[in-house]
């Protein structure tokens, strides 16, 4: 399916292709980044993202000619060595961007230092290189070869505010399937800012959504060559589509968001949710509307039942409901050894930070707890099914998380 490009999208392609025209008119050589004495390519400019033709969003030298990664790379390292004129090796192939002297780097486009302790632009940390045969903007002849060389592309999602909440979102451009008769066509749609969801009925790494589901909520897939950080991830779905998780949760947009910042999928048949960087969200099942985790989260549990040792634990505890223990002190838990057992707690992650009305506090035993309004979470051991209730009321003294209701004056 072809996109075309917005009109806030022609000036830059307009002026990029001039410097690309430009650089051809004044350099006999056939690879525009090169001079007279051959150098590697260098700027002292932060590389750009741009939308290219049905290519979507792309990150480009200042030339205009499109930059990629290397699989065999690492962060902040490249393995790409050799002499830029021999192109039986890999700089002679595939010359490395250098960020010439000034250059000044920020949190998306990065330097590295090579071998030769030269500088060279990396996007988050992974090096970026043009291909030899690439000439002119547009030019993609070195996506996919050996299937370890890839067009560099921003992040398809990013954080912002969404119903007042840090929640993910789309940028630029993005990769999405449409469905007819089974069959799924690719696509590319722009979706900055919009809202990105989970759906309850996916199970943890696997999607549920097919046929016209995914033409209602088009799946924000990862592109050839994407690398994910926790909490997000990969996931390989059923339909064999590579799809963008978050914990876990494939990710999804819903087609009747008409412009950035709607939210209109939220809620909808009370199994679809903005996908909020919030630990827990409210949810309504069979049993209630209460407090409930989001995907793959950490739980500290007992190890072998016993009330000494305890471990931190990567569980499935999407739409598992959380409580709250009286005998608990603000940002302070009293629930250890046969408590703890019963009532795993509720941990951050590494990656985790305090958001809105949820903080972390560090227990006695050194783990770091999620607490809501000050109250610290735990799960109850007897509930084993997303839903399940067993624990609230338990001695008097455990509670589930009901929504806060509030009367008008």
């Amino acid at each position: 399916m072809k996109k075309s490009v917005s009109h806030r999208q022609i000036a830059p392609l307009f002026i990029a292709s001039l410097c690309v025209a430009a650089l051809s008119a004044c350099n006999s050589s056939d690879k525009p980044y090169q001079g007279a004495e051959s150098s590697l390519p260098n700027q002292v400019a932060k590389p750009n993202i741009m939308v290219v033709n049905d290519n979507g969003s792309l990150i480009l030298a200042e030339s205009g000619l499109s930059l990629y990664t290397f699989d065999n790379d690492s962060n902040n390292t490249s393995t790409c060595e050799g002499t830029v004129d021999d192109t039986t090796t890999c700089v002679g192939k595939w010359p490395p961007l250098l960020a010439a002297d000034g250059a000044q780097a920020d949190t998306q486009m990065t330097l590295i230092t090579r071998s030769d302790n030269t500088k060279q632009w990396a996007f988050k940390g992974m090096p970026l290189y043009h291909w030899h045969q690439d000439n002119a903007q547009g030019d993609i002849g070195g996506d996919g070869i050996n299937d370890v060389w890839h067009l560099a592309r921003p992040l398809p999602q990013k954080t912002s505010a969404s119903n007042g909440t840090a929640s993910y979102v789309g940028n630029q451009t993005i990769k999405t399937v449409t469905s007819t008769s089974s069959i799924l066509t690719a696509a590319r749609l722009d979706k900055e800012q919009y809202t990105l969801y989970t759906f309850d009925n996916d199970p943890i790494g696997d999607s549920a959504c097919a046929g016209e589901c995914i033409n209602v909520w088009p799946p924000l897939l990862a592109d050839a060559g994407a690398i994910a950080t926790s909490p997000l991830s990969i996931t390989t779905a059923t339909n064999n589509n590579q799809q963008w998780a978050y914990k876990g949760k494939p990710l999804y947009f819903f087609k009747n968001d008409n412009q950035a910042g709607d939210i209109n999928g939220d809620e909808v048949k009370d199994i679809w949710h903005i996908a909020t960087q919030e630990p827990a969200i409210q949810r309504t099942t069979g049993n209630g509307r209460f407090l409930s985790a989001t995907g793959q989260v950490n739980v500290l549990m007992s190890v072998a039942a016993s009330v000494t040792e305890f471990t931190a634990t990567m569980l499935d505890k999407d739409g598992f409901n959380l409580y709250v223990f009286d005998n608990d002190a603000n940002e302070t838990s009293n629930c250890a050894g046969q408590c703890l057992v019963n009532w795993p707690a509720f941990l951050a992650s590494p990656e985790d930070v305090a958001i809105g009305d949820y903080t972390i506090f560090t227990r006695t035993d050194g783990n770091k707890q999620w607490a809501y309004d000050g109250k610290p979470l735990y799960f109850f051991k007897n509930d084993t099914t997303r839903g399940d209730i067993n624990g609230d009321g338990v001695i008097n003294l455990w509670h589930l998380i009901a929504p806060t209701v509030t009367t008008s004056p």
